[in-house]
């Protein structure tokens, strides 16, 4: 199966998802990684309460969220990996058919950038690392 993935940092904009969540449904995309979600009082606004379920992200500190995944196609089966995930790092496993995709974002607060990327590391036979 070929997964459609998309990466946006919000730059915890609640607009940016709205907007964004409107795209990615218009154009079938099945993960969204996210970087700096916008993030108040224990909530995601502009996450609609259907989504709620499906986001996944790293530990909030100083009120922030760093990175995350929000999973639309609902005929995944998802896993977070909290023994994976800190901060700056957020870690799910994929089910799907018999095979399973492991996604890693990766937002580390560099001064004065800040790097995102994503690790996909495939469990089939041996872990691989793609760039």
């Amino acid at each position: 199966m070929v997964f459609k993935i998309y990466q946006h940092n919000l730059r915890k904009s609640s607009l940016a998802l709205i907007t964004l969540l409107d795209e990615a449904w218009k154009e079938g995309i099945d993960v969204l990684l996210l970087q700096e979600v916008p993030f108040f009082n224990d909530k995601t606004p502009g996450l609609p309460n259907s989504l709620l379920q499906y986001i996944f992200y790293s530990t909030p500190i100083n009120r922030k969220i760093y990175s995350a995944f929000l999973v639309l196609n609902k005929f995944l089966n998802v896993t977070y990996e909290e023994e994976l995930s800190n901060y700056a790092f957020t870690s799910i496993k994929l089910c799907y058919n018999h095979s399973n995709l492991r996604l890693v974002d990766v937002n580390l607060p560099l001064k004065p950038y800040f790097t995102s990327s994503f690790i996909v590391l495939n469990l089939k036979m041996t872990e691989k690392i793609y760039l």
